[in-house]
């Protein structure tokens, strides 16, 4: 897997990609505090978002918040969460280690465009949440790595993604792409916040 160094928000944020995936925002529009790619062989996708602190949220409770509301815009179910963890500051060596940064791992089972429940796909969700409290800010770093297409979905005639027929969703989660963890981690390793002035 090759990767390619990206600027996000105007070069306020640097870090490298997987080579295939392309910048949304030149086919659709984006909002102004996301960063979207997508890699449309595998219709995966990896989204950069800047949001306001949660000041009533708690530092154990932020993975599953967030991952809760991302499960809500989606109109995702069922929805899981598998694994919550706090990351070391070896994880992401260009950030200060006081940092709070926790990874939620996860699945959403979601009808793409809002095609229906009869399209819908069973999703794996890697999620990085950056606390700067300081800055009133939270980063979220979102990878979403399809497991199963449902042939009716408008992403399945283009995609390479799929498990044989029968499979549970459970067994559709493990099945495919086990890259999608290491890619991500290999993202967060080279991630870097350089103009700290993005947050006002």
């Amino acid at each position: 897997m090759s990767f390619r160094e990206v600027d996000l928000f105007g070069g306020a944020m640097r870090c490298a990609i997987p080579q295939s995936f392309a910048d949304v925002s030149q086919i659709r529009d984006v909002p102004d505090n996301q960063e979207v790619f997508a890699d449309f062989h595998t219709d995966s996708s990896l989204m950069f978002e800047v949001v306001q602190y949660q000041q009533t949220v708690t530092d154990q409770d932020a993975p599953r918040y967030f991952f809760r509301d991302l499960a809500e815009v989606n109109e995702a179910d069922p929805w899981e969460v598998l694994q919550v963890i706090r990351l070391e500051p070896a994880i992401m060596p260009n950030l200060d280690g006081s940092i709070c940064k926790y990874l939620v791992m996860g699945h959403q089972t979601v009808s793409k465009f809002r095609e229906g429940r009869e399209a819908a796909n069973v999703v794996a969700i890697y999620m990085a949440i950056i606390r700067l409290p300081e800055h009133h800010s939270e980063v979220l770093i979102s990878f979403n790595d399809p497991r199963c297409l449902s042939p009716a979905s408008s992403s399945a005639p283009a995609s390479h993604v799929g498990v044989p027929n029968g499979t549970s969703l459970h067994d559709a989660y493990s099945y495919l792409n086990q890259e999608g963890p290491q890619q991500f981690q290999s993202l967060l390793e080279t991630f870097q916040i350089r103009d700290w002035g993005l947050f006002g």
